[in-house]
Formats: C-alpha cells, structure tokens, sequence
C-alpha cells in the first residue's frame, strides 16, 4: 500500500513542480526562490549543474506548496528575472514525456545521392575520388584526358 501512497504524492507534485529555462549562469537557487516565492509558497528549487564544473545548465525546477500557484506562474510563459527573460513550462517526469517531434523526412537529393535516392556514382557508390559522396568522380574514372 505504500506504493500507492507514493504514486498519489508523485501525482500530486507534478501540478506543482514547473520547469524554469533561459537561466543565466549566475543565477542559484536563492534568487530563483526570491523570484517565484511571489505566486505562493516555494517548497524546493533545483538548478540543473554539470556534474564536473557544476557550473549552471541554464535550467531548473521550482517545486510550489500548492497546484494553484503553479497555475498562475504558467498563465505566461514567459517572465521576466533579473533582466533575462526566462521559460516557464509544466514540469512532466521523466519517462511520461511525449517523444520529441520529428521534422520532415530529409530530401534524398544532395550529400551524395542523385535524384532517384542512388549514391553519386551510381549503385555501390563507386564513384571515384570521394566515393558516393558527390566530391570529384563526375563521370571519367580513369582520370585521363579521351
């Protein structure tokens, strides 16, 4: 049952936690909470660092004591700390995250190929200097004058 317990409390944290993005470097976790502290009550702020220089990532999480103070930072998604203008999304845990969006399918025509999706040089890329990928090799292999 403690499972339970615990999986309402993740729940319940997730209307709570916001991400912060655009952070400058110099930035720590005393301003941050500073800055936030006036939409409500902040019970924990974490800046992400480098685990070697530990030096700021330029982003962070904002945990707030209730849902509602969260909502009214996330109203607009930008605001504006310390003269940076920094982002401000719903946090979502790792793992429940939608997967990236993917642009359009890459053009088959240019590095290397022609315009039936072939390597340069046609099948098996042998094309001559720079092999299939559309450097030299335009036609005579031989490299002589006929």
């Amino acid at each position: 049952m403690g499972d339970m317990a615990s999986a309402n409390a993740g729940a319940q944290d997730a209307g709570s936690k916001i991400f912060v993005g655009g952070l400058d470097r110099s930035v720590d976790e005393g301003v941050i909470r500073s800055f936030f502290q006036q939409f409500g009550p902040v019970v924990e702020v974490l800046v992400m660092r480098d685990p070697h220089s530990h030096q700021s990532r330029g982003f962070g999480f904002v945990t707030f004591q209730r849902d509602d103070s969260a909502k009214q930072v996330l109203q607009n998604r930008y605001h504006d700390m310390l003269g940076k203008r920094v982002e401000v999304k719903s946090s979502v845990p790792r793992g429940q995250a939608p997967p990236p969006q993917r642009g359009p399918p890459r053009s088959s025509q240019g590095y290397g190929y022609d315009t039936h999706g072939q390597p340069r040089g046609g099948p098996g890329g042998q094309g001559g200097p720079g092999g299939g990928y559309g450097y030299g090799g335009g036609g005579d292999n031989g490299g002589g004058k006929s």
